[in-house]
């Protein structure tokens, strides 16, 4: 074993230093190739070298005897990712997780996999169990709620979970800072697609209002805390457009766009939605007007029959 140890060392230097023949030959020494992990090595190295078909054997054969040994099943993982073989990759993480507890990053791999698949179902289970597997994360949750909006014909019911999951995100588990930019675009979306146009409104104003939390640091406190990147001012404006749109609030879309437009004259889009309003309700009023001088032409027409009438009866009672 000590010396099986000291030829893995070998192995991962010459690898380190781009010496893939020499790992190659290591590799295929009979008592290396003894182990699994030394299999595995094989594999990735013969990946390396773009001898695929070799590669996706060797990773093949040590997939289907279910491996659970970490160093083992990274390593095929890294081959499959190589010769891209997502479906192979997904297999084999999925069948480890069956039967062992791994670290949150193979879990985090699993879900990335799926992402490459484009298969949101299998992306929303993964996403919860990276929840479940570290609570603390709330970011977790968010993944879960957008993996439900990929997905084709979603049921009324799993719309209403969407909303719930996220409520709990912003009105439990963050209650007291300003949720970020994904958390009030993702909460605000679940509301209008569910057609809660005022109410997505009613939450976004209530929401942005809310104290900012503690500003990041650096680099690494952004990668532990992606959540904390908040909304800028054009980017809430444009959602708050959007949602006054919807609402058909006309003369609120019109006092926006122009707010907007003091101080981001270039937001063409805005623009857009300015002039689109203004006819709108120039229409309006154009029907409105109709339909009140109609009214009144009726009104005045009824009017002059019944002095007709009258005329009517007093000509009877004089014959």
């Amino acid at each position: 074993m000590a010396s099986f140890k000291l030829m893995l060392d070998s192995i991962y230097e010459a690898l380190d230093n781009e010496k893939y023949d020499v790992a190659l030959q290591l590799c295929l020494k009979p008592e290396i190739q003894m182990f699994n992990l030394g299999k595995a090595l094989l594999s990735y190295t013969y990946a390396i070298k773009r001898n695929n078909k070799k590669a996706f054997d060797i990773a093949k054969l040590l997939m289907d005897s279910n491996p659970l040994d970490e160093p083992v099943i990274n390593t095929v993982g890294c081959t499959f990712k190589m010769l891209n073989c997502d479906k192979e990759f997904a297999e084999l993480y999925e069948n480890a997780l069956k039967k062992k507890s791994f670290e949150e990053s193979y879990v985090v791999d699993l879900f990335n996999c799926y992402c490459r698949l484009l298969d949101p179902k299998n992306m929303q289970f993964i996403a919860q169990k990276l929840y479940k597997l570290c609570p603390t994360k709330v970011s977790y949750l968010l993944w879960s709620v957008t993996c439900l909006h990929l997905q084709s014909n979603l049921p009324a019911t799993m719309l209403q979970l969407a909303e719930k999951m996220t409520y709990k995100l912003l009105y439990e588990l963050k209650a007291q800072y300003q949720p970020s930019a994904e958390e009030l675009t993702i909460y605000t979306y679940t509301l209008v697609r569910q057609g809660k146009h005022l109410e997505a409104l009613k939450a976004l104003i209530e929401l942005r209002n809310r104290k900012t939390a503690p500003p990041l640091v650096d680099n690494d406190h952004f990668i532990d805390n992606p959540n904390l990147v908040l909304m800028h001012g054009l980017q809430y404006s444009i959602l708050k457009l959007d949602l006054l749109i919807r609402s058909r609030l006309l003369p609120s879309v019109i006092d926006e766009a122009l707010s907007i437009q003091q101080t981001h004259c270039d937001q063409w889009n805005v623009h857009n939605a300015l002039v689109d309003c203004i006819i709108q309700l120039s229409i309006n009023d154009s029907v409105k007007h109709s339909h009140s001088k109609k009214s009144r032409s009726y009104s005045n027409n009824s009017n002059d029959n019944d002095d007709y009438d009258n005329d009517d009866d007093d000509d009877d009672d004089d014959t």
